[in-house]
Order: structure tokens, then sequence, then C-alpha cells
């Protein structure tokens, strides 16, 4: 229903109407959860789903941590594998791609206090489209209608979809996880092509990462059609 006649682009009211019927359907949570690759032993009932997820701000707010500690906390867990030493496999990859991803080189290190603060900023404000949480696994999704993957050159995690990984692998091991991180997309039929050639979801799912799987780059048609 087009209010004033006009109707509405944005990919939240979007992604809103075409998630919120799973919110009540287990079922249909499970089965977006099955198509992601999560085991089919997996029950509606242990599927949560949330939409505009800020999981780094709710988790500091949860837990009253200033500014100071959490950094510390984040800093030490950004220092682990997958992440270490993030600028230079993403300088590898521009070395071996056409498909380049824009960075200046000082971007993803995190050696001084100014950067540590620039890193929990970025996490602290970064929020997930999508997120699924299963017994194994903490599916974490973004949306696209017209939009790009965005990329803000003031930030020391540029790149959306490895920020929204980061992010999301960071609080996993801040609350002593073992779970797996997967990411997601959901995009127009006609798009996904070109997504799947952006040179973000190529560095996701290049073979020595396979953070992102090109199969969990979904449409909005798969989205319909699991809906009750």
């Amino acid at each position: 229903m087009a209010i004033l006649g006009i109707n509405n682009r944005t990919e939240n009211w979007k992604t809103a109407r075409y998630f919120a019927p799973l919110l009540l359907n287990g079922y249909a949570r499970a089965e977006l959860a099955w198509k992601l690759g999560e085991p089919k032993d997996t029950s509606g009932s242990e599927v949560k789903l949330e939409l505009f997820w800020k999981g780094m701000r709710d988790y500091k707010h949860e837990t009253g941590m200033d500014d100071k500690e959490l950094s510390k906390k984040c800093v030490s867990a950004y220092g682990k594998e997958p992440f270490r030493n993030l600028s230079g496999q993403i300088e590898k990859f521009n070395n071996e791609n056409r498909s380049r991803i824009s960075m200046k080189f000082e971007k993803y290190d995190v050696s001084d206090s100014v950067k540590n603060h620039g890193l929990l900023r970025n996490l602290l404000n970064t929020e997930i489209d999508i997120v699924l949480e299963t017994p194994r696994n903490l599916y974490v999704g973004e949306a696209k209608q017209e939009s790009r993957l965005g990329a803000t050159g003031g930030y020391v995690l540029v790149h959306q979809l490895i920020r929204e990984y980061v992010m999301a692998n960071i609080l996993l091991d801040l609350n002593g996880s073992d779970k797996k991180v997967v990411p997601f997309l959901v995009v127009d039929e006609e798009r996904r092509k070109s997504v799947l050639n952006t040179s973000q979801v190529k560095f996701m799912s290049a073979p020595e990462r396979e953070w992102l799987k090109k199969e969990n780059v979904l449409t909005w048609g798969d989205i319909r059609r699991l809906q009750p």
C-alpha cells in the first residue's frame, strides 16, 4: 500500500515486509537456515531471527563496559584468526585480481590507541539487516535493492560486508562461543550476477577464505517463497 500514491523504495521497508512473516513461523525460519547451509536436524524453535541488529552496541549496553575496556577486548579479538593481517590479505587480493578493493594502506590497522578507538566506533555503529542464530551458526545477512555494497573511507573497517563479518566474529569471541559466522546477501534477481562480480563478494568468497559462499547470495524471490 503506497502512502500518497508513492512507493516506498527503502531497503529497510522491503526487508521488514519480506522477513517479518518469518518471525512468527518457525518452519519458515528453519527453511531459510537450511537454505544457508544449516543441518536439517535444526528445528524452527531453535532458529532465532532479528532484523536491523546492532549487536556490539547492545552488547556494550548489556555488559555495562566502558569504551576503554570494550575497545581492549575488541582489539584482542581482532588480532586473532581469521583477521590477523587483514590489510595484508586485501593487498594480496588486489595484487592478484583486476577487481580491486579500494583501500588506503593504513586501513584495517589497529596499531595505536586512535585506531583502537576507531575500530570500536565502527563496530558499535555496524548494523546487520538480518540475523539468524541457531545452535551451530550465526547467519548475518545484508539486504540490497538498489544501493551498492558500502565502503566508508573514513572507517578503520572500510568495507560493509567485511565490517559486518568482523563485528559478528568479535561478538562470538567476546561471548566465548564456538559458533560459526555465515554471511549471506539478499539481492534482486537481475542484479545477482553483477553482485557476485563485486570486489567485496569476490574477496569474501575467495577459496583461501570462503567466508561467503556464492550460493548464499539469495534473491528476494527466494525469501518470498519461504513466506507462510
